[in-house]
C-alpha cells in the first residue's frame, strides 16, 4: 500500500499544482478585467467633469460680461 501511495504522490502533487496555477491565472484575468473597467469609468468621469467645467466657465464669463463685473 505504501508503495502505491509513494508512486502516486508525484502525480497527485502535479495535478494539485496545475489546479492551483489554473485558478490563479483565472483570478489574474478577472483582476485585469476589473482594472480595465475602472480605467474606462475614470475616463468617462473625467470627460463628464471636463464638460461641466467648460459649461460653468462659459456661464461665468457670460454673466460677468452681461453685468459688467470685473472680478
Amino acid at each position: 500500500m505504501e508503495l502505491i501511495a509513494s508512486q502516486l504522490l508525484p502525480y497527485l502533487t502535479t495535478i494539485i499544482g496545475f489546479l492551483i496555477v489554473y485558478v490563479l491565472n483565472g483570478i489574474k484575468a478577472e483582476i485585469k478585467d476589473v482594472k480595465n473597467s475602472v480605467k474606462s469609468l475614470e475616463e468617462d468621469l473625467r470627460g463628464g467633469i471636463t464638460q461641466l467645467d467648460r459649461r460653468v466657465t462659459k456661464m461665468e464669463v457670460g454673466c460677468s460680461m452681461f453685468h459688467n463685473k470685473d472680478e
